[in-house]
């Protein structure tokens, strides 16, 4: 909590947690079955969930979004001399997940209008150093992605999508985070 600079001693409150009686209690059954890794009876329901949700064959659980991009930086098998290009408006892991293996990052600026990237913004960071373009779908504003897909498939260059902001959100009807 922050304490203000002003006359008085009252905090300001930046975030309150809510959780539910029916979370604490699942948390409860989890900690009570003596598995809480992913080998648990909960990750298959949320495979199950999740494949049918978002029409995906293969669901792969993480303990995290920042995790689930560190594996798609592994899954890219970038050299050291490869170039990934992410959004300069994102969470810091978007694009630690790649610095890792390159130092070659190159950030695309977001549009006026929405901290969101688009081809614009990033077809001029592209050379032919570049393997990866990552974009972060923002608090359910999707990425215009058939742009970007159609490019990306004509440079041979593979696409992440960051949709940690976006679960639920849809692009044309599809599920953000299952296009890339």
């Amino acid at each position: 909590m922050l304490q203000s600079s002003g006359q008085s001693e009252a905090p300001i409150r930046l975030h309150e947690e809510s959780i539910s009686p029916s979370l604490l209690a699942r948390l409860g059954q989890l900690v009570d079955s003596g598995s809480l890794a992913s080998d648990n009876a909960t990750r298959a329901k949320l495979s199950d969930w999740f494949s049918g949700e978002f029409g995906s064959a293969a669901v792969y659980l993480t303990p995290s979004c920042a995790d689930a991009l560190e594996m798609s930086g592994l899954l890219s098998q970038l050299a050291p001399s490869d170039e990934v290009i992410v959004p300069a408006y994102t969470f810091a892991t978007t694009a630690s997940a790649y610095l890792w293996r390159t130092e070659a990052l190159r950030f695309a600026d977001s549009l006026a209008e929405r901290p969101c990237v688009d081809l614009a913004t990033i077809a001029p960071l592209v050379t032919k150093r570049t393997k990866v373009v990552v974009v972060m779908h923002y608090a359910g504003l999707a990425v215009d992605l058939d742009p970007i897909l159609a490019f990306c498939r004509e440079q041979g260059l593979l696409l992440v999508e960051d949709a940690a902001h976006a679960m639920g959100s849809r692009y044309r009807g599809r599920p953000l985070g299952t296009m890339g």
